[in-house]
């Protein structure tokens, strides 16, 4: 993973847009191998940062307890995915499963004693950091390691399905576009859905999502390397930015439009500027 903290404050979980308020249940305690929490009364965290950090460390179930008492816990229903899948199915996570109803991915009840076991945490946290291994791989023009390729398919794919299937892509840009679709796929069963709030003043763009969701969003800003999107001063379109953060009030531009754009706009500032002089 070395080389995917962010530059500004050497953390790997840094959320690309506002994500609201994360609702953490107020009572949570291990119990043989498993999880269980109590949803009501819950407390909330508005700060989502250093949140990939601390799942990616989960090894033991204290460290479970740890991260959900911090965090909020996972979610994960009866077919051991986030309970938000149920909302967007189907892809290759859920081929054979039946359709869900809505009751049955709520974990053990919603407003009861919910419990979750602690495995799939460890199953998770290690597909997250094989994630950012093969990303930090991936941006050396290196392919990867065997075992981190089977680990981060494992909370999506059966084991069998992966022993038959899953080997060390042939070359650098198949193994990118696994790991886009491995992220992509996290982020789609994290149930994240954009809102647009505007009630005084300006617009304000933000993503609903739960603990899973977020940490999708937050592999996501890891993998790319990203400081969030912005706005191309060329075409107008939104899109991943990478390197340095923009300066407020310089134009930046995506890759599309690059040094091009930027030689027009400097060319029409010029003749902009020497018209002016001229009728100065």
């Amino acid at each position: 993973m070395a080389g995917m903290e962010s530059p500004d404050n050497g953390l790997l979980g840094i959320a690309p847009f506002s994500v609201g308020q994360i609702v953490i249940p107020r009572n949570l305690w291990l119990e043989g191998d498993q999880l269980r929490y109590d949803r009501s009364p819950d407390k909330q965290r508005d700060n989502p940062d250093g949140m990939l950090d601390g799942f990616v460390r989960i090894e033991t179930a204290e460290d479970v307890l740890r991260f959900a008492t911090h965090w909020g816990p996972l979610d994960i229903c009866v077919h051991g995915l986030p309970s938000s899948h149920r909302t967007f199915q189907f892809s290759a996570l859920e081929f054979g499963e039946p359709e869900p109803t809505v009751g049955e991915c709520w974990t053990d009840g919603l407003w009861q004693s919910n419990k979750e076991d602690l495995e799939v945490y460890l199953l998770y946290s290690r597909a997250a950091r094989a994630i950012l291994n093969l990303a930090a791989a991936a941006h050396q023009g290196a392919l990867g390691e065997p075992e981190d390729w089977i680990a981060s398919g494992l909370p999506f794919y059966t084991s069998q399905w992966m022993d038959e299937q899953v080997h060390v892509p042939g070359h650098v840009g198949h193994a990118r576009f696994l790991i886009s679709t491995l992220v992509s796929e996290w982020m789609r069963i994290g149930g994240i859905q954009p809102l647009l709030f505007w009630y005084s003043g300006d617009p304000e763009f933000q993503m609903s999502a739960d603990t899973f969701g977020i940490l999708g969003l937050q592999l996501m800003n890891a993998v790319t390397r990203a400081h969030g999107f912005a706005i191309c001063s060329g075409c107008g379109r939104p899109y991943i930015r990478t390197g340095r953060r923009p300066q407020a009030g310089r134009r930046n531009y995506c890759s599309t439009c690059g040094p091009s754009a930027w030689l027009r706009d400097a060319q029409r500032d010029y003749r902009k500027r020497k018209k002016s002089g001229q009728e100065g």
